[in-house]
Order: C-alpha cells, then sequence, then structure tokens
C-alpha cells in the first residue's frame, strides 16, 4: 500500500469514518469491526446501523471468502458490472455473521475499479469496506467536495488529503444495484451506472421483470 494511503488506513482503524471518494459518488466508510465507528455513523446520518451498506472490496476473490458460490454465469459477469459501477448483491456464506449479514442473509459488493487508488487500501484492510451516501437519512445525497466538507465540519470524520483521490463528478450517477438469484437471473433495483437497456445486450444476462 502507497505510504500517502498511511493516514486513512489509520484512520479506519481507529474506528473513525472517513469521507471517501469512491468510484461512483462521494461515500462514507468505516471499518466494520470497529462497533465505535457504526454508532458514530448512525447519528451523523439518523439512521440505524440495521440497514444494509455497500460494501467495497479489492478483488472477485476477496467477494467469495464472504458470498456462497455465486450462480452461472455470475462469475463471468461480476468483473464487467464492477468495471462499469454497478453493486450486486448476493447470499453470504453460512459462517459470515455480524456487521456483514443484512437481515436477508445477503451482502451487496463492488469492487471501485474507476477509483483505483481505493483498491491497495482494500486488499490491507482485508476485510468489505462498508460505504454509504454522504447525507441525513431521506435526504437526496451530497455529491459535491465542498459541500461534502461543510456536511462533516464540526465532527471527528477523517478528511482525505487533498488530491489523494480523483473526485467523482458531481452529475456522476449512483451505483446499479443488482440482487442476484439461485437461478442465474437477477433483480435490477436501482438504475444508475448502468441501465436496464444496456444489460440486456449482455450474454448471459438475464433479468427480472421488477414487481
Amino acid at each position: 500500500m502507497n505510504r500517502t494511503l498511511l493516514p486513512l488506513y489509520e484512520a479506519l482503524e481507529s474506528g473513525r469514518l472517513c469521507l471517501v471518494p469512491t468510484d461512483t459518488v462521494l461515500g462514507l466508510s468505516l471499518h466494520p469491526l470497529r462497533p465505535e465507528a457504526w454508532h458514530a455513523l448512525e447519528e451523523i446520518k439518523g439512521r440505524t446501523s440495521q440497514k444494509p451498506c455497500v460494501h467495497l472490496v479489492a478483488s472477485l476473490e476477496q467477494a467469495l471468502h464472504y458470498w456462497a458460490p455465486l450462480p452461472a454465469p455470475w462469475m463471468e459477469l461480476a468483473e464487467p458490472c464492477w468495471q462499469n459501477g454497478a453493486t450486486i448483491i448476493w447470499d453470504l456464506l453460512p459462517h459470515i455473521g455480524a456487521p456483514f449479514r443484512s437481515p436477508a442473509g445477503s451482502l451487496a459488493l463492488r469492487v471501485p475499479y474507476r477509483q483505483p487508488t481505493l483498491l491497495p487500501l482494500l486488499q490491507t484492510l482485508q476485510v468489505p469496506l462498508p460505504t454509504t451516501s454522504v447525507n441525513r437519512s431521506g435526504t437526496p445525497p451530497i455529491t459535491a467536495w465542498q459541500p461534502a466538507q461543510e456536511f462533516i465540519q464540526g465532527t471527528s470524520i477523517y478528511l482525505p488529503e487533498a488530491g489523494l483521490f480523483s473526485l467523482p463528478n458531481p452529475q456522476t450517477l449512483p451505483s446499479t444495484l443488482l440482487q442476484l438469484h439461485a437461478d442465474g437471473s437477477a433483480t435490477l433495483l436501482r438504475e444508475g451506472t448502468l441501465t436496464r437497456s444496456q444489460l440486456c445486450t449482455w450474454k448471459g444476462m438475464t433479468l427480472r421483470v421488477s414487481s
């Protein structure tokens, strides 16, 4: 890991929330095994820690340490989804519990390929990194850097060194959310960086009709 990432790594390890530009939008990230960080997230967002977060991982290999075996053809579809900023929700292995397990027994994962500075940090952490939007629950996400800095002003949230990350365009769409099913199909829960029409052109992709 590059030494420039060390202060961010240490902030996460110490249990602080961190403002992190992801591959899609700005996010608040925390070490999943630090209860004090979850409490801080509850306070600043006004949400329960039981509400699932998207988690960032360094690779498909790391994802498979947490996910149950992927249904065909998702061993091939996962990487192109992540390269286009999509998030995949799939069942956890039986022995994986809190804080990763959602009430449905699943975990939403994404490899942030479009923010490559994050990848060595994720490799060093060796656990999926919970990340959520910068906002109070129920209000629109903050997508620009200056308002995000104002949002965390007066808190203990760690602000990375300027220039460490490329900042997402404030107009960037949020991550597309895909819920996988055992038969290999997927439900499109939210359109974002990838649309239904784009996904339908992919070989092996079967999308269910949303109810």
